[in-house]
């Protein structure tokens, strides 16, 4: 062993000296610099390419959710994840129910912020959300500014702003007549489903379901209606109007019926015409103003003669306490379902929405289905408002895009802060190597 390490010795002494060029290591240490941030600028890259376009890297096998099970209204409904697939994306049939919110829905749009969620197509500040109807899928509705939940009676399309109509089987959207710039107009259905009702100022037209052929205009000149203050008659001449502090029947040529001034009364949604020709109206009692448009009060369903607007008999039917609006979708013989929206403490806002029964003689309204918390607007398929059928297991799809586009977002507003604290490790080694 000493002959061999003294032969290896020697060796190294003989050999000649090796000089490390100048600069070697910093040069190297610029090279890993270089790498590290290469591969970081890559992998943020392929965030924001798989961003863009995640709808084609990722093709859906197939919805989630949708389920075999009898068409039917749910047990319950939850608020989903922010996650949720949207029906554009990945449609999931008809719906059971759809509800929208102020505050708390996924995929919401910033009001003031739109660049924030730059990955989204549109600018959606209100969109709304569709549950299953033969099984638990959710999905996200993303439109205009807002969507809203006027849903058709079998539960497959859904009105959106600008005249379109939304097709929840297909995700694709039409456009019903063309659209006007100058004003909002998102649609109302009739209560059949076999018409829809456009408002412009003082103005409503009336266009026949699929066809969309124009059936009849209908003018009131003194009244400026929202689309959900109308009921249009079941052969279609004749539409109620509620607003600027009145109630009034036209008829196509422009002839005024009847009219009842107050702000008390209330139309009682778009089924309130009845096979008899009476019409439900609502008696609102307990206000504490008779000028404040929305207030809650004590709701009590009335009968008036569609023909002159005369109050008439009609069964005695559960009071609704502390609500701020009530509008019936759908009649199955003498018994109402109603959408209630409850005022929260007495005050002007939303404490929860709620599908009821009323059954004349009945002591309450009986809940039939109530809307996540958060919501302040709901709407049922009123084909199948009377059949229930057990919650399953819920199916929201993947949103890849949301979620490459909320990972792609939060890597650029870190990317600085790495920059920067890369930063102050190199100067202090620098420093320290001085």
């Amino acid at each position: 062993m000493t002959g061999l390490r003294d032969a290896l010795a020697d060796i190294a002494e003989r050999a000649p000296e090796v000089r490390v060029p100048a600069g070697f290591y910093r040069a190297a240490r610029r090279r890993h610099r270089l790498r590290l941030a290469g591969s970081a600028a890559a992998t943020l890259a392929v965030l924001v390419i798989a961003t863009l376009f995640t709808p084609v890297m990722l093709p859906a096998d197939g919805p989630d959710g949708v389920g075999s099970a009898p068409a039917g209204l749910p047990e319950r409904i939850a608020m989903p994840p922010w996650w949720t697939e949207t029906v554009q994306g990945e449609p999931a049939g008809p719906a059971s129910v759809v509800f929208s919110a102020v505050d708390g829905l996924p995929q919401a749009d910033h009001e003031d912020f739109a660049w924030t969620t730059w990955w989204r197509s549109g600018y959606t500040v209100y969109p709304s959300v569709v549950v299953g109807l033969r099984g638990d899928a959710y999905r996200v509705v993303r439109g205009a500014y807002t969507v809203g939940t006027e849903l058709s009676p079998d539960g497959r399309y859904l009105l959106l702003d600008s005249k379109r109509v939304l097709d929840l089987t297909t995700g694709r959207a039409r456009r019903v007549l063309p659209a006007n710039p100058r004003t909002y107009t998102a649609g109302a259905w009739s209560a059949d489903g076999t018409r829809i009702l456009y408002v412009e100022d003082t103005l409503t037209t009336v266009v026949a379901w699929p066809s969309g052929r124009v059936e009849a205009t209908f003018t009131h000149p003194d009244q400026r209606p929202i689309d959900k203050d109308l009921a249009l008659s079941p052969d279609g001449s004749v539409l109620l109007v509620n607003s600027n502090e009145a109630m009034s029947a036209y008829r196509g040529d422009g002839t005024r019926l009847w009219t009842h001034a107050g702000n008390r009364d209330r139309l009682g949604g778009r089924a309130a015409w009845r096979d008899d020709r009476r019409l439900a109206t609502f008696q609102r009692t307990d206000l504490a103003c008779d000028t404040c448009g929305v207030h809650p009060g004590t709701w009590r369903l009335t009968f008036v003669d569609a023909a002159t607007g005369v109050a008439v008999a009609g069964p005695e039917y559960p009071a609704l306490r502390s609500a701020l609006d009530v509008r019936i979708l759908v009649w199955r013989a003498d018994v109402a379902y109603a959408v209630v929206t409850y005022s929260r403490d007495g005050t002007d806002e939303t404490d929860r929405v709620e599908l009821v029964r009323l059954d004349p003689g009945a002591p309450a309204a009986a809940p039939v289905l109530t809307a996540p918390a958060g919501a302040n607007s709901m709407t049922a398929a009123t084909d199948h408002v009377d059949a229930r059928r057990p919650t399953g297991e819920p199916g929201y799809g993947f949103n890849g895009r949301e979620v490459a586009g909320v990972v792609a977002t939060g890597a650029l507003c870190l990317a600085p802060f790495v920059g920067l604290m890369v930063l102050f490790v190199v100067l202090g080694r620098r420093v320290r190597a001085g």
